[in-house]
């Protein structure tokens, strides 16, 4: 059964505050080209997502886990930093409700220098986070900010029990404000079943 994409729901209130032909392409949209809510929006990358390698600061390979409770936060050079902040507040109060590991995936060169240098601004900016994971810039196969076409971050992917779904950049926050979004902070609460 599919349910109402929330992008719907911000083009009815659009209609609401005679916003007519903002509301009409956003329904277009909603309609014909947005998956449902709590479908994946990267479904042709989901699969691949799990099969990326990740690496930890010191090099040790590692797969996100499909089958576990998991926030992951993207990062890469194209990002808003106090953006990163506001997330991590957000996790603050999300860790609260237990069950969820929290995981910043960072965009690096493959240099043991460079991991070691961004472990110790990942462990400052993501002080609520739980680990710290790596994407190198030059690799044999696609990273997982190529397989997902992450531009700008922060990017969020909630993982839980076989289901993904990514949160791109421009749908995170309240603009212009940093805060997250009701509409996003309703949908991680509903994607982990947090009352």
């Amino acid at each position: 059964m599919k349910t109402i994409h929330p992008i719907f729901l911000s083009a009815f209130t659009e209609l609401i505050c005679n916003k007519l032909s903002t509301a009409i392409a956003l329904v277009f949209l909603s309609v014909n080209i947005l998956p449902a809510h709590g479908q994946s929006k990267a479904s042709i990358e989901k699969g691949n997502a799990f099969t990326i390698p990740l690496y930890s600061v010191d090099n040790q390979t590692s797969y996100l886990n499909d089958s576990s409770s998991s926030f992951v936060v993207l990062k890469n050079n194209r990002n808003c930093l106090d953006c990163f902040k506001s997330i991590n507040r957000f996790v603050t109060e999300l860790k609260k409700n237990g069950g969820i590991r929290f995981v910043a995936v960072t965009l690096v060169d493959s240099t043991t220098l460079d991991r070691k240098r961004s472990f110790a601004n990942s462990q400052k900016l993501f002080s609520a986070f739980d680990g710290f994971l790596y994407q190198y810039y030059k690799s044999a196969t696609k990273n997982l900010f190529e397989e997902l076409g992450t531009e700008y971050t922060p990017e969020i992917i909630l993982i839980s029990k076989g289901n993904f779904l990514r949160i791109p950049y421009k749908e995170i926050f309240q603009y212009p404000s940093l805060d997250l979004s009701i509409q996003t902070q309703i949908q991680i609460q509903k994607f982990f079943h947090i009352d």
